[in-house]
Order: C-alpha cells, then structure tokens, then sequence
C-alpha cells in the first residue's frame, strides 16, 4: 500500500462574517488570483476551470454591497430576503472556490507542503489549524477593522523583532517597526485592503563582548503572509 501524499487544507472561518466582510473576502479572492500583479500560479487555462469566473465574482459582490447599502435606508422584508440570497451566493462562491484551490495546489505540489501552501495563501486563503500548531513560525492572530495582531516565532530574551507592511503586494514596503518580543499589534490601517506583512529577527549582543560577525548585519527577511483588513474582525482560535 502506497504512503498518502501529504496535503494542506484551507480553513474558511466564514461564521459570523458581516456582509461588508463577504464583499471585501470575495474581492481579495479576485485580486489574489488576478492582481495587479496575475498570480504565477494559475495559468489562464487553470482560472477557466474556476466553478465562478473571477468577473461573476466581482458581479456577485457588487449585487450584495449594492443591497446591503440600499438596506441602510429601507429595511424593507424584501431587500432583507435578497441581502440574505445574495449572501449566500457570496458564501457559495467563496467555498466552492476554496474547494477548488485546495485541490488544485495539492494535486500541483505532490505533497510538497511549502509549495502547497504558497498557492494556498497566495490568493489570500488561510491554512487550517492543524498545520499551523506544529509547524507555522508567523501568523496572523487577529484582524479587527484595521488592526492587525501579528505573532512570529520567540527567539530568545532581547531579540530584536523588524516588521513591515505593504498595500502593494510587496512592491514596496512601509518603515520598520521595531519591537523586543515576537508580537505586534499594528493599528490604524485602512479597510478593505490586502494587506503584505514580513519581519526580520536581529539578534542581541551580549553586553561586554560586543562581536559582530561580518556580514551579520544583512537583515534575512521572512517569507510575507498576507491578510484583508476587514470592517468587523475575526479572532483566529
């Protein structure tokens, strides 16, 4: 009997998300497989496969903002019922394509995780929990309206931890944030964007022996992990 391939699993977490959280998840979905910049991993023939076209997605998306907004004003039983339709398509839409893209990066890494997981996240899905307890060295804790709870792997009494940003997909990367301790809590970003984030860890200099290999000073930068900025947070457990 031959060993099972190791896969990876996508971890939705759409319980409790409001609808302006559907929209912005939908739409990040769009831009993680269409950017700017396209997605490497997907082929055109690959997005044809889709079981909802990127376009439809973003159609879907703006029937649902555009009633959620018309709800605002008129609560109406039957603006309430297709807000309700409407999000369940939404709902549809984002699983079935996570279904899609769990399959499709197992099936194209043949059970190596660390590609799995790179076309995973890359369109902006999480990774269920059972990867990330044993293996997972940076994460994002929490995303509530803007701010983001950002945790890496402790290194040790008095090291120096670097954390970035980016809006862009990497493009270009905010001033470095420097903190003692592997947590961050970065706040005051805006809504509905995808956001880039990777951190750097330096190492303290024992007082008294201040030595500095050559070359050391050369920051190693951590593979980014992206996350939506959403209007209403979801704790990760």
């Amino acid at each position: 009997m031959k060993n099972a391939i190791k896969r990876e699993l996508i971890a939705l977490n759409l319980k409790g998300i409001d609808t302006p959280g559907l929209v912005s998840l939908q739409r990040a979905i769009v831009k993680g497989f269409n950017g700017p910049p396209a997605n490497p991993n997907f082929t055109a023939a690959d997005l044809a496969k889709l079981p909802v076209s990127t376009a439809d997605m973003l159609l879907q998306a703006t029937a649902l903002e555009g009633t959620h907004t018309l709800r605002q004003t008129n609560k109406s039983a039957s603006l309430t019922a297709q807000e309700h339709d409407y999000a369940a398509v939404v709902i549809n839409t984002i699983t079935d394509t996570a279904a899609f893209v769990e399959a499709f990066a197992n099936r194209k890494a043949a059970g190596d995780l660390a590609l799995a997981i790179q076309i995973i996240t890359s369109v902006g899905f999480q990774l269920k929990k059972e990867f990330v307890k044993h293996q997972r060295t940076f994460e994002v804790v929490s995303v509530n309206n803007g701010t983001f709870h950002l945790r890496a792997k402790a290194a040790g009494r008095r090291t120096a931890f670097i954390w970035q940003w980016s809006d862009d997909d990497g493009k270009t990367w905010s001033f470095p944030i420097i903190t003692i301790g592997s947590e961050i809590i970065i706040t005051n970003l805006k809504n509905d964007i995808y956001y880039s984030f990777r951190y750097a860890v330096v190492p303290p200099v024992i007082q008294g022996k201040p030595v500095i290999p050559a070359g050391s000073e050369q920051l190693v930068w951590s593979n980014p992990i992206n996350e939506v900025s959403k209007h209403t947070g979801i704790e990760k457990k």
